[in-house]
């Protein structure tokens, strides 16, 4: 059995934005990645599978192109939505990963994101369901973190081996069992 997580692959942000939960399209280079990804999956004989998709345009949009070329079908689920934080929309600055950016108030925390992704994760798993996840940065790395290394990561460590753009983890299970945690780069 297996479960691929997948992140959203890159979008237009030419004011330089905190994107957040704001509906930012993906580019052009992001829908050809998505294409890429999704005749990754065709290859590889990934086809019909269900993918459950966060609602945020990224996600979603990258969802529904894999989904063309592999003939499946899209579902949303909330819970695989990007973190809560106020400062959506204000301009980039270099604090993130640092300790400012975690103390600043208002933003869902790490544990909460990693509970509504392993829900959604442990669901999948408990009915033996073979299957796509796409999501975004934080609740892909999170999880992966926790399913490989039995612990989410810590603020330290959390962006050195981030999920990246368009970045998907297999989860290949046998029996139910973790069987192997591979991360594919397209």
């Amino acid at each position: 059995m297996d479960i691929f997580v997948v992140r959203h692959t890159e979008y237009d942000n030419p004011q330089d934005i905190y994107p957040g939960r704001l509906p930012l399209a993906l580019s052009t280079t992001g829908r050809d990645h998505a294409q890429r990804i999704g005749q990754w999956f065709a290859k590889n004989k990934f086809l019909k599978l269900p993918i459950y998709s966060s609602p945020v345009a990224r996600t979603l949009q990258t969802a529904e192109i894999i989904a063309c070329v592999i003939g499946s079908k899209v579902e949303i689920d909330e819970r695989l939505t990007e973190i809560w934080y106020s400062w959506a929309g204000e301009p980039i600055t270099d604090t993130l990963g640092s300790n400012e950016y975690y103390a600043r108030p208002n933003q869902e925390k790490p544990a909460d994101i990693l509970n509504r992704i392993k829900q959604v994760f442990q669901e999948k798993l408990n009915n033996n369901e073979n299957c796509i996840i796409v999501t975004h940065g934080d609740p892909a790395t999170y999880l992966y973190h926790d399913v490989k290394y039995g612990r989410p990561p810590g603020k330290e460590t959390v962006h050195k081996e981030y999920v990246q753009l368009g970045g998907i983890v297999r989860y290949q299970f046998a029996q139910k069992k973790l069987a192997v945690v591979e991360r594919i780069t397209v």
